[in-house]
C-alpha cells in the first residue's frame, strides 16, 4: 500500500500538444502518496508520421520511472528491428534490453543523482553515524554513559546533586490545605527525625516519630518513591497495603497515634526540613506496622520511602501439619475419583433387589462403553485438529521465514529494490502498437465502447503464477511476489530476476511485454486513453471511456479531463484498502479525420527544396 499524507497534494501537472492528424492531453497528480513515482511521454513527432506515448508507475522510488522517460523512447528506436520496420519486435526487444542495462553500474550511478537529495542524505547520515561512533570509541565509558543517559532522560539534569543534598524536583509540589480523606495530611510526619518534631512543637502541632512504640491501627494508604540516589525522576506511586507481611513506610494519622489530641497537623508542617531515620518493627498484629524513612528534603510533603523492598513470605509451615495437609488432599482426591466412578459404573445384577433387572445392568454398562467411545472420538478429533492447525502454522513460520530470507538478501539500490511498469502506445501511420509490462493500461474509444489494448500482469493469473514458481517464488494469500511485489512485470526490480539458470523472460519479474495492434478508423475510432493503476483500480475501462466521451466537445483541452478524471477517483481520506489513494497520471490522444494521411518525411521535404531552388536558378539564366 505504501506511506500516505494527512492531506493529499492535488495540484496537477498538465500539458497538451496537437499536430495535424492528433490532440494530445496529459496530466499528473501526487495525491495521497508521499511523493510522485510517476511519469509518461508525449512525443508527436517521434519518428516520420510516428508517435509515441507511454506511462510509468514507479514503486520503491521514482528513479527508474524518470529513467525510462527519458531513455526508453530512443532506445526503441535504436533497435534493429525498428530500423527494418518490425515495430512489434522492436518494442519487445526494447523493453528487454533496456530492462539488462537498469543494473549496470553507469545507469545505478544515473538512478542514484535521480533519485536526488533524499540518498544524498541518508548517505550522510550514515558517514555521521560512522564518526559518532568512532569518537565514542576513544571517548571514556563514564563520558559515554553520561552521553546516552542525558539522551535516553534529559529531566535528570534537574534531579543533580548539589553540596551533598538533593536538588528540588520540579515534579513534586507541596499541596496546601488539609484533606481529611487522604492520609497525606499527616502522613509525611508518620515517621520523622527529632529536629522536625521540634518544628512541630513550636506549631503547635503533635509530632509522631517512626520509632513510636505505638502499633498503628489503620494503614489507609503508603506513598512509594524511588531512591532519588539512582538519579532518577521521582516517580510518586499511591498503593494500599494488602497484607499483615509488608513492611512498608507507615501512614498513621495524628488522630490515630494521639488519641486524645484531635488536631491535624498544620500546612506549615510539610515545608520544613526532614532528616532521614529509619525504624524497625516486628510485625505481630494483623494491623501491618510498617517500616520507612523520610527521603525528600525542601518542599513538599515528607515521603515515607521503603529501605528495603521485601517481598511477602509464605507461612512456614512444621512436619506435622505438611504431613496432614498432603493426608487431606490425597482423600479429597479419592472422594473425587469415586463420584466420577459412580456416575458411569452400573453394580451387578441381584435378584433380591427389588425393581433390578438384567436389562437396566445391560443398559449400564452399553452406556458406559459408549461415554468411553465417544471420549475416545473426542479426543482423536481434537488431535486432529490440533495437528491440522500446527501445520498451518509451521507452513506460515516457513513463508515468512522466506520472505524474510528474499527480504535480507534484496540490494538496497536503485533498480535493484525499485521499478516501474510500463504501458506503451506507438502510432505509426493509422497502425497502433501497444506494449505493456506491469498493470498500467492502455484502451481505444470504438463508437463508445471501450477495447482494452493491454491486460494487467497480475501475480495470481495462472500464467504469471506457474512462472513465478518455477522461477523459485511464490505469491501469497494477498496476491504478492514473495510478499513484496502485487504485479508480476516489470522494468527494474531485479532483486526478483536472480535466478541464474533462467532467461531474462522466464525470471519472477520479468520485463517482457505483451504486444497488441489495432488498425485505427477515423470514422470509428474517437480517441485513446493510457494510465496508471490509480486510475484502474478505482474506473473500469468502460467507466473511463463513458466519463471522457461527453466532454470532448465540452473541454477546450484534453487536460482538464484528465484532471477532472482524477478528482473524480481521488480518495476523501485514506481509511479505505487504498483505492483511490495512489499516485495518478494519464494521457488523453483524440484521433483527428486526417490521420491517414501521410506526412511528408524530411528526405522528401529536402528534395523538393532543391528542385525548387535549381528551377528557380535555371528560371533566372533563362532571363
Amino acid at each position: 500500500m505504501g506511506s500516505y499524507l494527512s492531506e493529499p497534494v492535488t495540484e496537477k501537472v498538465s500539458s497538451d500538444e496537437t499536430d495535424n492528424r492528433l490532440n494530445c492531453g496529459a496530466s499528473s497528480m501526487q495525491g495521497w502518496r508521499v511523493s510522485q513515482e510517476d511519469a509518461h511521454n508525449c512525443l508527436l513527432d517521434f519518428d516520420v508520421n510516428t508517435s509515441f506515448f507511454a506511462v510509468y508507475d514507479g514503486h520503491g522510488g521514482h528513479e527508474v520511472a524518470h529513467y525510462c522517460s527519458e531513455k526508453l523512447p530512443q532506445f526503441i528506436k535504436n533497435t534493429e528491428a525498428y530500423k527494418q520496420g518490425d515495430i512489434n519486435n522492436a518494442l519487445i526487444e526494447g523493453f528487454l534490453g533496456f530492462d539488462k542495462t537498469i543494473c549496470t553500474k553507469e545507469v545505478v550511478s544515473k538512478l542514484k543523482e535521480i533519485a536526488g537529495d533524499k540518498q544524498a542524505e541518508e548517505d550522510s547520515e550514515d558517514e555521521d553515524n560512522v564518526d559518532n561512533l568512532y569518537k565514542e570509541a576513544a571517548m571514556p565509558i563514564e563520558q559515554v554513559i553520561e552521553k546516552y543517559t542525558s539522551l535516553v532522560c534529559p529531566a535528570l539534569d534537574n534531579v543533580k546533586k548539589v553540596e551533598g543534598k538533593c536538588s528540588k524536583s520540579p515534579y513534586l509540589k507541596s499541596k496546601r490545605g488539609n484533606d481529611s480523606n487522604v492520609g497525606s495530611t499527616s502522613s509525611s510526619s508518620s515517621v520523622g527525625a527529632s529536629t522536625e518534631c521540634q518544628k512541630q512543637e513550636a506549631s503547635g502541632s503533635d509530632c509522631v516519630s517512626s520509632s513510636n512504640e505505638n502499633e498503628a491501627k489503620s494503614a489507609d494508604t503508603s506513598l512509594e518513591v524511588k531512591d532519588e540516589a539512582s538519579k532518577s525522576v521521582p516517580d510518586i506511586k499511591l498503593s494500599s497495603p494488602d497484607s499483615s507481611d509488608s513492611k512498608e513506610a507507615a501512614v498513621v494519622t495524628n488522630s490515630e497515634q494521639a488519641p486524645q489530641n484531635e488536631e491535624t497537623v498544620s500546612a506549615s508542617m510539610q515545608n520544613g526540613q526532614v532528616t532521614d531515620s529509619e525504624s524497625k518493627e516486628d510485625v505481630t498484629s494483623s494491623t501491618p506496622q510498617e517500616n520507612g524513612e523520610i527521603t525528600k528534603k525542601g518542599k513538599g510533603k515528607a515521603i515515607a520511602h521503603p529501605k528495603t523492598p521485601k517481598i511477602s513470605e509464605r507461612p512456614k509451615r512444621n512436619a506435622k501439619q505438611l504431613y496432614k495437609s498432603l493426608l487431606d488432599f490425597a482423600q479429597c482426591s479419592e472422594e473425587d475419583t469415586e463420584d466420577e466412578e459412580d456416575q458411569t459404573f452400573e453394580g451387578p445384577y441381584d435378584e433380591t433387589i427389588p425393581g433390578a433387572s438384567s436389562d437396566d445392568e445391560d443398559e449400564g454398562v452399553n452406556i458406559a462403553i459408549e461415554a468411553e467411545d465417544s471420549g475416545d472420538d473426542a479426543s482423536s478429533e481434537l488431535e486432529e485438529e490440533e495437528e491440522e492447525e500446527s501445520g498451518e502454522e509451521e507452513e506460515e513460520d516457513i513463508e515468512d521465514e522466506e520472505d524474510l530470507e528474499f527480504a535480507r538478501n534484496m540490494k538496497e539500490e536503485p533498480g535493484s529494490d525499485s521499478g516501474c511498469t510500463a504501458v506503451v502506445a506507438l502510432l505509426k501511420g493509422n497502425e497502433l502498437y501497444v506494449a505493456n509490462a506491469g498493470d498500467s493500461r492502455c484502451i481505444v474509444c470504438r463508437n463508445g465502447n471501450a477495447i482494452d489494448m493491454s491486460f494487467d500482469h497480475k501475480p495470481e493469473d495462472d500464467p504469471e503464477r506457474d512462472r513465478i514458481v518455477k522461477a523459485g517464488g511464490k505469491v501469497t494469500s494477498d496476491g504478492r511476489v514473495n510478499g513484496g511485489l502485487n504485479l508480476s512485470r516489470a522494468i527494474g526490480d531485479h532483486a526478483y530476476k536472480q535466478n541464474k539458470e533462467l532467461s531474462d523472460r522466464e525470471q519472477m519479474i520479468t520485463a517482457l511485454p505483451d504486444v497488441k495492434t489495432l488498425t485505427v478508423n477515423p470514422g470509428e475510432d474517437e480517441f485513446m486513453v493510457l494510465a496508471c493503476d490509480g486510475i484502474w483500480n478505482f474506473m473500469s475501462s468502460q467507466e473511463v471511456v463513458d466519463f471522457v466521451r461527453p466532454m470532448l466537445g465540452e473541454r477546450e483541452k484534453l487536460s482538464v479531463i484528465c484532471e477532472e478524471m482524477f478528482d473524480h477517483c481521488l480518495a476523501p481520506n485514506t481509511m479505505g484498502d487504498g483505492t483511490g489513494c495512489d499516485n495518478m497520471t494519464a494521457i488523453i490522444v483524440q484521433f483527428k479525420s486526417n490521420i491517414l494521411k501521410r506526412s511528408a518525411s524530411p528526405e522528401l521535404l529536402e528534395k523538393d527544396s532543391k528542385r525548387a531552388k535549381t528551377g528557380e536558378n535555371s528560371r533566372e539564366t533563362g532571363v
